[in-house]
């Protein structure tokens, strides 16, 4: 419990528990405050002061479910909250396999007053090991020394215990010990096992010393192999008896282990001897015209007598060194600077031994391929910008035809494989003015002979796509007897040649021409127009411009012009509505007698209506114009000269 007070002078109070958690809410709560003189209580809640300069804090609280009255004293610059910590340590440090334990020594400080004894406890120790304190419990403001045992059977690496203190009343504290164990020397081998060369059925023994360590021997197959540990092989020697000659060329070792490291011994090979056998058969192969090649034999014991053959088509024969031939004798016959001539030749060869009869191994043959050859190189293209182009190449190869194209930006300077281009065709699904003058070759190959050969290189050609802007000025909504112009504005030919064509509400307009057109409220809807650009190679490219759409401004007025006139002239009134209907048209003169009545069907927001009046007496009249059924929709004047 403390208490504390605000720039306003207002005292207040805050209780903490255990742990330093705010128990009240709000954190604290007001006692009292200045203003209103010492002493004054806040409800539950009350303050004193004292003539020697310290405070008296009362209130009332629930806290086991009955409500009872406390009182603290208070010390101006003094806490009342007890507790203690623990003193920052250092890592504890030892070479693995040299030492049975490390100590890191713990201060403690009080706070508040308190100095009384703290009970240690440790957790996290690694298997195998213990935690032991100098003095537990130990007093606050006194140290401890606290001993990790049983480290020479830990590995290397870092050991964090954590140590928590508690005292009664007093919030816990805890705090981690750092022991390091540092790599130390792994196992000494003196003596390695050695390679055994013995007789099928025999026994061979494996041994090695060490000076510390427990054994494990591992064996694998052959030297290519996976190693793999052999059970119940743990002591310092390892016996095989009755050994059969599949395991010959099968390797041994040992890993020596302690708990600092592991050693591993030098390799022994296993060599079984036994009656001549031919354990891998040459094999057939499939070579490039100009290469070499190889056939091997290989057998199962030493000392082997080889003699190679071939059957050029009228049976086997001995093959001499020289010319093509190397290696006639040995186990490996080297065929050099092969033609497509020696294609369909077999070749094996006679195999003896001190114990053996003569025996052959099997006939393979040779089969010599031709590089592929090109017969069609791929052709230029011209295409407009954002559409596909392609290309193709026809080769001619007996094996499998292996395909790269390749892309040059630099004029056929420098080339570069296009990922995923392994076909006779190369497709580029949307071409871009910035491919345009790019170059196209293809490598191509075949799965025997390897090296590629390049095709002529084509030219890509992408001609931009012209482009056409189309405005309405000054306006785009219009009133009988107002007049706007559309105007196109193309692009710049790039080299071809240009061509504009209009449309109207979707459709081709042949009546317009050029890139203006006026147009009034008779005109009103959707313009387009359409922008091509001609190559002399046949190609066209085009665009088109936005739509504009021209409405009509509704209106209540009559519009009659022009006025004057000389008897025709146009009558128009604005119909807001989808389908057809019907208008009449009465003309009166200045007497009011009727001169001129005519019905009309209309569509669309205004229809130029035209009146003949060419034979009526010049003057003034009055036009009148009804709906379907008569009735007045709107009048106007107009003057026949």
């Amino acid at each position: 419990f403390f208490m504390s007070y605000d720039a306003s002078y207002k005292i207040y109070a805050t209780r903490l528990d255990a742990n330093g958690n705010f128990v009240w809410p709000s954190n604290r709560i007001e006692l009292s405050s200045t203003t209103a003189g010492p002493g004054t209580p806040k409800g539950r809640f009350a303050f004193k002061g004292l003539s020697n300069g310290q405070a008296i804090g009362v209130w009332t609280e629930n806290r086991t479910g009955v409500e009872k009255a406390y009182a603290q004293n208070a010390v101006p610059g003094t806490s009342s909250l007890q507790g203690f910590s623990f003193t920052a340590t250092q890592p504890a440090t030892a070479t693995c396999g040299t030492a049975n334990s490390l100590s890191i020594n713990l201060a403690t400080s009080g706070s508040g007053g308190f100095s009384g004894p703290i009970t240690l406890s440790a957790s996290g120790q690694p298997a195998g090991t213990s935690v032991s304190f100098s003095a537990n419990p130990v007093m606050a403001g006194s140290s401890t020394t606290i001993t990790l045992s049983g480290i020479d059977q830990l590995i290397a690496g870092t050991y964090t215990i954590s140590v928590t203190g508690a005292a009664p009343g007093i919030a816990s504290q805890t705090t981690n010990l750092i022991y390091v164990i540092t790599p130390g020397a792994a196992p000494v081998i003196g003596s390695a096992p050695q390679s055994v060369t013995i007789c099928a059925g025999s026994s061979a023994t494996f041994s090695i010393t060490a000076n510390t360590g427990s054994y494990q021997w591992q064996q694998r197959s052959n030297a290519s192999g996976t190693w793999s540990n052999i059970t119940g092989a743990t002591s310092a020697t390892y016996a095989l008896s009755s050994i059969a000659v599949s395991l010959s060329g099968s390797q041994y070792r040992c890993i020596v282990t302690s708990n600092c490291g592991s050693s591993t011994s030098d390799v022994a090979t296993l060599t079984v001897n036994a009656s001549t056998s031919i354990t891998q058969q040459p094999v057939s192969q499939t070579v490039c015209t100009g290469s070499t090649t190889t056939f091997g034999v290989s057998t199962t014991n030493q000392n082997i007598l080889y003699q190679w053959q071939v059957n050029t088509g009228a049976g086997f024969a001995n093959i001499t060194n020289g010319g093509p031939y190397g290696g006639a004798t040995s186990n490996t016959l080297t065929v050099s600077n092969l033609t497509v001539g020696f294609s369909g030749y077999q070749y094996r060869c006679q195999i003896s031994g001190i114990c053996d009869n003569l025996f052959n191994s099997s006939a393979v043959t040779l089969t010599v391929h031709a590089p592929a050859t090109i017969t069609r190189s791929p052709l230029q293209a011209e295409v407009c910008a954002g559409t596909s182009a392609s290309f193709g190449i026809a080769v001619s190869s007996v094996p499998t035809v292996l395909y790269q194209w390749q892309l040059s930006t630099n004029g056929g300077t420098t080339w570069n494989d296009i990922a995923g281009a392994t076909s006779f065709s190369l497709v580029l699904a949307t071409t871009t003015s910035a491919m345009n003058n790019n170059r196209y070759r293809c490598l191509v190959s075949n799965t025997t002979c390897t090296t590629p050969v390049a095709s002529t290189p084509t030219l890509l050609t992408v001609r931009a796509i012209p482009t056409v802007g189309l405005t309405a000025q000054p306006l785009s909504s219009l009133l009988p007897g107002q007049t706007t112009t559309l105007t196109a504005t193309p692009s710049s030919s790039t080299g071809g040649s240009i061509s504009l064509q209009w449309s109207f509400n979707g459709q081709p307009a042949a009546n317009l021409s050029g890139s203006t057109v006026n147009t009034t409220v008779a005109g009103i809807g959707s313009y387009q127009i359409a922008i091509a650009e001609s190559w002399t190679s046949g190609l066209v490219c085009s665009g088109s411009s936005s739509v504009v759409t021209l409405s009509a401004t509704p209106s209540e007025k009559l519009f009659i012009y022009p006025s004057p006139n000389d008897g025709n002239f146009m009558v128009a009134y604005y119909y807001g509505q989808s389908g057809t209907t019907s208008r009449q048209i009465n003309i009166y003169d200045t007497k009011g007698a009727l001169v001129y009545q005519q019905r009309f069907t209309i569509s669309g927001a205004y229809t130029l209506l035209p009146i003949e009046m060419s034979t009526a007496a010049a003057g003034l009249y009055v036009v009148v114009i009804g709906d379907a059924s008569g009735k007045k929709l709107a009048s106007g004047k107009v003057i026949i000269n």
